[in-house]
């Protein structure tokens, strides 16, 4: 049985890895769509995790 994902990121990751060629399309205010791979997704989010530590927030620190 394989795992599953209890948590947004384990679930960003997994579908990163197992359907690479797969993802969302996001559409703005203005109806405008954009579409990114669960891989790019993955490494945005990444991105914003690793910049949310830098400034000193942990794993369950509330924001907000």
């Amino acid at each position: 049985m394989s795992h599953v994902p209890t948590t947004l990121a384990e679930a960003i990751v997994a579908s990163a890895q197992n359907f690479p060629q797969s993802g969302f399309v996001f559409q703005d205010s203005q109806g405008a769509e954009t579409w990114f791979s669960y891989p790019e997704i993955e490494a945005d989010t990444a991105g914003r995790a690793a910049a949310l530590q830098a400034l000193g927030l942990r794993k369950g620190d509330r924001i907000g």
